[in-house]
């Protein structure tokens, strides 16, 4: 359990990209936990197009756009955290801790953790800074295996906050039978799942929902060659809000997760949103050592494109066994597994150090 020390006068910084807002959840998750949380987010560097279409033609250049961006993060962290010496530092996804910095903790007392929702074994930085941490989080559970030798390494999967996903009350007319929220350009399953999808059920309205990436034109003009026109299959590409996403999933009978290629056995943070919003999750992973959650209870799971059309027909002509599920789903995603159920777990890990 967490102690009582914790929220006197305690001060966490949280650090990391500035993605989608999860570095102001986890703080939030922290605050919520009484501790005085501050945040540093960082962006990628402004490049050009030109930059642009080197990174995705060539590993060389992603290589050294990537080290040059862990050192300007590196720099900013160690900024930060000797103006404001927090009791401890969390750095969400991953950067390098300088030397300067690493002394600094040492002398201050100040806990550094790492909480690395990347797979270490698909971003070699994660491996490479591991040993700078006192604690080490990783979100996909198969990462361990990495690390035998290494204290202080846990699996920590994660999570939601219900501030932005919760259910919508109201109108209960559900416009949308099957949504999908995420990136296409780098991901051909998803494309090729949500096209079988449309095909095997024409009469469905399923609403795909990407972001636009303008500098990869190609990708953009094939996703709306596949799915511009086609019927009731509704594709569309812009930066949706929180508030919108979890408008979609409500809206929606059948919510659609499928996970980056990298993920052994992890679940990405959709996993959490979709429960969080009330919405009935069908996602291609099981929730494998993750506490208190069920197939057929609480989500729903398939194992192949077939599985997944015969599913998706079930549970369309079950539309109550769909509510018991999701229902059931979203009360135990938020008994166990929002941000501060997170924080907690981390407090209580530093209190063992």
């Amino acid at each position: 359990m967490m102690k009582i020390n914790h929220a006197v006068d305690r001060t966490i910084l949280v650090a990391g990209p500035s993605y989608w807002g999860y570095v102001k959840m986890i703080a939030d998750g922290f605050r919520s936990c009484g501790l005085k949380a501050t945040t540093l987010e960082w962006t990628t560097p402004g490049t050009s197009i030109i930059d642009d279409v080197k990174f995705v033609t060539s590993e060389r250049c992603r290589i050294l756009r990537q080290e040059a961006h862990d050192i300007l993060n590196s720099r900013r962290l160690e900024k930060m955290v000797l103006s404001s010496n927090p009791d401890y530092v969390l750095v969400v996804k991953g950067t390098r801790i300088s030397s300067t910095l690493a002394r600094f903790c040492l002398s201050n007392d100040v806990t550094l953790a790492l909480w690395a929702y990347d797979s270490a074994q698909h971003v070699p930085l994660i491996k490479e800074i591991v040993n700078d941490y006192s604690l080490a989080y990783f979100y996909e559970s198969t990462d361990l295996m990495l690390f035998p030798n290494k204290s202080n390494t846990k699996f920590l999967p994660m999570a939601y906050d219900p501030s932005y996903y919760h259910p919508i009350h109201g109108d209960t007319e559900n416009p949308i039978d099957i949504c999908f929220v995420g990136s296409l350009t780098d991901y051909p399953l998803r494309r090729e799942t949500i096209m079988k999808l449309a095909k095997s059920f024409p009469n469905l309205v399923i609403e795909v929902s990407s972001e636009p990436r303008l500098y990869y034109p190609l990708f953009w003009l094939q996703d709306y060659v596949r799915f511009g026109c086609r019927g009731k299959l509704h594709f569309g590409r812009r930066s949706l809000s929180h508030a919108e996403i979890n408008t979609i999933y409500g809206q929606s009978r059948m919510c659609l997760n499928i996970h980056h290629t990298q993920s052994k056995k992890a679940v990405n943070p959709r996993t959490f949103e979709i429960l969080g919003s009330g919405g009935f999750l069908m996602s291609d992973r099981r929730m494998d050592g993750i506490h208190d959650f069920e197939v057929g209870r609480d989500f729903e799971s398939y194992i192949s494109q077939a599985d997944l059309i015969e599913k998706v027909q079930f549970y369309i002509d079950n539309p109550e066994l769909m509510r018991s599920i999701s229902n059931s789903g979203h009360e135990r995603v938020l008994r166990n597994h929002t941000y501060q159920h997170r924080a907690r777990s981390i407090l209580a890990d530093i209190d063992d150090l």
